[in-house]
């Protein structure tokens, strides 16, 4: 049997242009070899993967289990930008006819934190532990802040990173693999956004380190789905055809697609499977890739591509941002200036009895 040469960078070029995919890279057309690697690497022992309905019930115990968290980030995004009254607040004070005040503290609190905190950072040096790994250090140092150059994370990652952290309270970023201009890897670092991310609800450490499963999931377009996987346009296209997972099981209304615009739940799943790190890209119970971990630590053990930490843990184990409390002061303060306003523009009449 003639020996074929097979590198984890062809099983992971199933291409993400959107950060998404482990690996960015242009699928070869008409390709039998590539072809029969696709099919290898989902028709692989069941004994190397977790099965895709495996993944999928990971997923939504997440977001069973974290409503709570969820809602209070939604939340949270509302007062850093100013929606900080509800309906029924509006439609109160439209009655009064006193007039909206909104004194955003919040925002630009957080803004001034964020601030302090990019100008106190200076650029990354690896220390050796003796004289002899000096020479070492120095190329370590080199080398990282190549990659926070080349991906210009001081201006563009670092900030949102940052930001994000204080609005959501999680917050992180995520490794790829890049193909160089020489088809070398090279490594890519993304912002992860917060409202994608997802994680194991019984993690309760600040860094995430404790997960055993994480990955982000999004809303896409039926054509930058096929883009992404073009080997699975048929099975994609299927899911369209009488809404076959959304007839029987439902999944607590939990929908995988949309039909009338098209569109179709997509999720990056990275879970730990028998001491190394997995991953895998599915739609509801298709499948559309998998395969390993190729990061690794420094001691050789398999990492996610996640680097993930949050500002904070309440006695729930919800993660939680600086708004939760500033909440209290910020509704005091509108509260206060509109009510001061309207009795400014109101007259008053005092009576009594003679």
């Amino acid at each position: 049997m003639p020996v074929t040469e097979y590198s984890p960078l062809d099983a992971m070029e199933r291409s993400d242009a959107a950060r998404l995919a482990p690996l960015v890279g242009q699928r070869e057309a008409n390709n039998p070899e590539e072809d029969k690697r696709d099919r290898d690497v989902l028709q692989d022992d069941s004994e190397m993967f977790l099965p895709v309905r495996t993944l999928r019930t990971q997923y939504l115990d997440y977001i069973d289990s974290k409503v709570d968290e969820i809602e209070e980030q939604k939340d949270s995004r509302r007062y850093y930008h100013g929606a900080q009254l509800t309906a029924k607040q509006h439609r109160v004070l439209l009655a009064r006819h006193q007039p909206v005040q909104i004194w955003n503290r919040i925002g630009r609190k957080i803004n001034g934190i964020v601030g302090v905190v990019e100008r106190t950072r200076c650029d990354p040096k690896a220390e050796g532990r003796d004289p002899k790994s000096e020479e070492g250090a120095e190329i370590a140092t080199q080398t990282i802040r190549y990659v926070l150059d080349r991906n210009q994370f001081k201006n563009t990652v670092e900030p949102i990173v940052l930001l994000q952290g204080g609005i959501e309270g999680i917050t992180g970023t995520q490794i790829v693999l890049t193909k160089g201009d020489k088809g070398d890897p090279d490594i890519g670092i993304h912002d992860v956004v917060g409202d994608e991310y997802f994680y194991d609800p019984r993690s309760y450490r600040f860094d995430f380190k404790d997960v055993r499963y994480e990955g982000i999931a999004k809303w896409l377009d039926l054509d930058a789905a096929i883009e992404m996987f073009p080997h699975r346009a048929d099975q994609l296209e299927g899911l369209f055809v009488g809404d076959s997972d959304l007839t029987t099981n439902a999944d607590r209304e939990i929908k995988w697609i949309i039909s009338t615009s098209r569109r179709l739940r997509l999720v990056e799943h990275w879970y730990k499977y028998k001491g190394r790190w997995c991953w895998a890209f599915y739609v509801a119970n298709t499948l559309l890739d998998q395969g390993v971990s190729p990061f690794l630590d420094e001691n050789g053990n398999s990492e996610s591509s996640f680097d993930m930490f949050c500002s904070a843990i309440d006695q729930d184990g919800d993660r939680y941002s600086f708004v939760r409390t500033f909440k209290g002061p910020q509704d005091a303060l509108n509260q206060g200036k509109s009510k001061t306003l309207a009795l400014a523009n109101s007259r008053r009449v005092l009576g009594g009895a003679l």
